[in-house]
């Protein structure tokens, strides 16, 4: 599943419904501490399952070993594509796209 736009609260929320509905048991969920995860929608969702059907546990702000995309995004972002000028959405998300297959065949650089 793929949005044009950035996600908010209620896309996080309606995500998490969607989880729930796919899976029967009790979930668990470790994500950042970003304000989608924190909003009002988030919130009201929480509160409607109730923690024994679904419990968040926020990382760290930084915890680049407990999160190890921080480290794919930054050589993506800051290595791979800082000079990326892409003409369009489509090439940027080639590109995107490109880097991250290219990654995934790099075990020395994902540990």
């Amino acid at each position: 599943m793929a949005q044009e736009r950035a996600l908010n609260g209620t896309d996080v929320a309606r995500f998490l419904r969607h989880l729930l509905d796919a899976i029967p048991d009790p979930l668990l969920v470790i994500w950042d501490s970003g304000p989608i995860h924190r909003g009002r929608p988030v919130k009201d969702l929480l509160a409607a399952v109730g923690p024994e059907r679904l419990q968040v546990e926020p990382l760290p702000a930084y915890a680049p070993d407990l999160n190890p995309d921080e480290g794919v995004w930054g050589w993506s972002k800051y290595g791979r594509l800082a000079n990326l000028a892409a003409r369009d959405k489509d090439e940027l998300w080639e590109r995107v796209v490109d880097e991250l297959i290219e990654v995934k065949f790099r075990p020395d650089l994902l540990r």
